[in-house]
């Protein structure tokens, strides 16, 4: 889900940059953040990287994050930073989350994380061409859909030795409201980090109220790449404009407070001038307090504006780019 593009555009949420106590940025999130898979895996985050298993959440024994984090495999991490090498450089080289040249600074040993992501599941009624999720399901080890109680034991285990969550974000390879019980996932991480910033990233092809009616979250964001059904169904495939749209809408006057953006992806097929007036447009209809264009590298990306500004009129539009174009865009 790493279309979603930079944390740091402005929002509700910590900025990662202001918490890096000095530095802007390291080479890579990982010593900074937290990822639970669906089956209880703690993978080396969700790009490239998410080939190595770091570790595993227990469903009945106690969880020791502290235990996890001095692994054998975060300390060869740490110790490649240091020495200003990378810890997998055939992995970390294609990873888009990687910035070789900024310096290392491990939070983990402070007990802060930054950046917790949780997949609450791989299912999902859409099959976008860009998702791994279909070849996931066949190759991960199961259960495809994350059990609250080993949900409940890792929080357990950062409270209980002491870890600060600032963000938590809702966000995998599936689509986070086809759990079950995803309520009870944000009550639960809610009750353990009552301050931390909260963010779902979804596709919007639920009903708002039926799925999360009386659920505050800090940040939603709904991925709509396109204005009209015949573009936007060419990537989001099995989906529905106008249901997407509305949960939009629901979200937004549900709770004035949540901090809704609606994130389109720039294809060949929805970059046209008039359809990204008309996306605006809608936008503005929506009530949506962002707008955020995404300038992507997957196939079918847009060529169109590749070294062109985009004709934003709306001031809450934004241009963005994912992960990958921006490390290869650093100096």
């Amino acid at each position: 889900m790493l279309e979603a593009g930079p944390l740091e555009v402005e929002g509700p949420w910590i900025s990662l940059q202001s918490l890096s106590k000095g530095n802007n940025t390291v080479p890579c999130r990982i010593l900074r953040s937290l990822y639970l898979r669906a089956n209880g895996e703690i993978p080396c985050d969700d790009d490239f990287g998410e080939q190595i298993n770091l570790g595993w959440v227990p469903r009945n024994s106690k969880f020791s994050p502290t235990e996890i984090f001095t692994n054998e495999k975060y300390l060869a991490i740490e110790e490649a930073f240091n020495s200003q090498s990378m810890p997998w450089s055939r992995i970390c080289n294609h990873c888009a989350l990687n910035r070789p040249s900024d310096p290392p600074d491990n939070h983990l040993r402070s007990k802060v994380i930054s950046y917790f992501q949780i997949e609450p599941t791989l299912a999902c009624a859409l099959a976008c061409p860009g998702c791994s999720r279909s070849k996931q399901i066949r190759q991960r080890p199961g259960p495809h859909t994350l059990e609250l109680n080993q949900l409940q034991n890792l929080l357990n285990g950062l409270l209980s030795e002491g870890y600060v969550v600032h963000n938590i974000e809702y966000c995998g390879q599936g689509e986070p409201l086809d759990h079950p019980n995803f309520k009870k996932i944000v009550e639960a991480t809610r009750k353990a980090y009552p301050v931390g910033k909260q963010r779902l990233i979804t596709n919007g092809n639920n009903d708002y109220r039926a799925k999360l009616d009386g659920t505050f979250i800090d940040e939603i964001m709904v991925s709509i790449d396109g204005a009209t059904q015949q573009s936007y169904e060419k990537y989001r495939i099995g989906g529905a404009l106008n249901t997407a749209l509305n949960f939009t809408r629901n979200a937004k006057e549900a709770n004035r407070k949540q901090f809704v953006v609606w994130k389109y992806i720039l294809f060949t097929h929805n970059d046209t001038e008039d359809e990204i007036k008309l996306a605006e447009e809608i936008a503005l209809g929506l009530g949506v307090d962002r707008l955020q264009f995404v300038r992507t590298h997957s196939e079918g990306k847009s060529v169109t504006w590749e070294n062109k500004t985009l004709p934003l009129r709306w001031s809450n539009s934004v241009d963005t780019s994912t992960p990958l174009i921006e490390r290869n865009s650093l100096p």
